[in-house]
């Protein structure tokens, strides 16, 4: 894996794409994010961005992305809320069903069945296409009332 994300940085800067490497995940993913950068902390158009202290911070950087590509789902989630494409690393249900339902699906791949540079082309499409913007206002919508159905039962 560590190789084909080193590859996938490489291809999107070679698109001309600044590559931004974070993470929002456990220990082991802030090693690992860590370890990639540290193999690619002399290559031109790409940023290692430290830990997050807080949420919002998190929130806040990735609001500002053009893409996101992440095998974590609450990055994808919060680049969706944004109307931010995303790019899902496919490993368990969760991803399935949330770009399923975001009607996303050909957005979630499997590192090990598709290649950096077909990863590559695959966000450069997201960029392209973005956020359908009627089906974003519904899966919103449908958020908000569930949220106040919870509120209201608490």
């Amino acid at each position: 894996m560590e190789d084909w994300i080193k590859s996938l940085a490489l291809e999107l800067v070679s698109h001309g794409c600044e590559v931004f490497l974070f993470n929002n995940g456990s220990s082991e993913d802030r090693a690992f994010c860590h370890h990639v950068a540290m193999r690619l902390i002399n290559k031109s158009g790409i940023t290692f961005i430290p830990d997050f202290h807080t949420p919002s911070e998190l929130v806040q950087f990735i609001a500002g992305l053009d893409c996101v590509l992440a095998h974590r789902l609450h990055s994808c989630i919060i680049a969706y809320s944004f109307r931010i494409p995303s790019v899902g690393f496919a490993w368990d249900s969760k991803m399935d069903s949330f770009f399923c339902q975001s009607r996303r699906s050909r957005f979630l791949i499997d590192p090990i069945q598709i290649g950096p540079l077909a990863a590559c082309e695959l966000a450069l499409e997201a960029i392209k296409n973005g956020i359908d913007p009627k089906h974003h206002n519904v899966l919103l919508c449908a958020a908000r009332k569930e949220i106040q159905m919870l509120a209201t039962s608490l």
